[in-house]
């Protein structure tokens, strides 16, 4: 079974294409990062999401937007013009969800709610123990 999740960005706005025989195919690069600091490495994944439910979800995708993405994945290996061969990974979508911030939103509007700090009291809770007092041991 091929099944391949991830989170990523998009790297720019979904494309709907269509086929001769009137089949909508939505098109858009996700970049996908894997470790920290200078050892971080980012993987650039060709997604298509055939059918309407992509069309829809075209609307919405902009470059930059935060995704998770849910599907089939494959390594495509191809021969440009220069004769020259490369590769890249294409996946094939069956599920997304937004995951980042709106993007019509102020970053302001985007942080979570500051929580209003528990109320302490003015002086400690008595214990019976005198810190003017000597220890006794």
């Amino acid at each position: 079974m091929n099944s391949f999740s991830a989170v990523g960005r998009i790297g720019r706005d979904a494309e709907v294409r269509y086929t001769q025989s009137g089949t909508a195919l939505t098109v858009f690069p996700l970049a996908v990062d894997d470790g920290i600091g200078d050892k971080k490495v980012t993987t650039w994944i060709d997604c298509a999401m055939w059918g309407e439910r992509g069309t829809k979800v075209a609307e919405h995708i902009r470059k930059g937007d935060q995704l998770f993405v849910k599907g089939s994945i494959r390594l495509e290996t191809y021969t440009t013009k220069d004769g020259v061969e490369k590769s890249n990974v294409a996946m094939r979508i069956e599920d997304l969800q937004f995951v980042g911030p709106k993007r019509d939103q102020a970053p302001a509007q985007q942080a979570a709610p500051a929580r209003p700090a528990p109320s302490r009291p003015s002086a400690p809770p008595s214990d019976g123990f005198d810190e003017s007092s000597e220890i006794p041991f």
